[in-house]
């Protein structure tokens, strides 16, 4: 029987690389929610510094 295919070494290693992937995803999650905050944050400076030229030029 190849190394992995006993149900049994199956099962022990299930677990931990299920926790694994739920640990990548949510670092994965966190990345992209810092880097839409990171980007509202820039759309929002862009935004009011556009309107302080408006209100300069009138």
């Amino acid at each position: 029987m190849p190394p992995g295919s006993d149900p049994q070494e199956c099962q022990g290693s299930q677990p931990e690389e299920s926790r694994e992937s739920q640990q990548r995803l949510q670092m994965h999650l966190d990345r992209r929610a810092r880097a839409f905050t990171a980007l509202s944050n820039i759309m929002q400076r862009l935004s009011d510094t556009q309107k302080n030229v408006i209100d300069k030029l009138k």
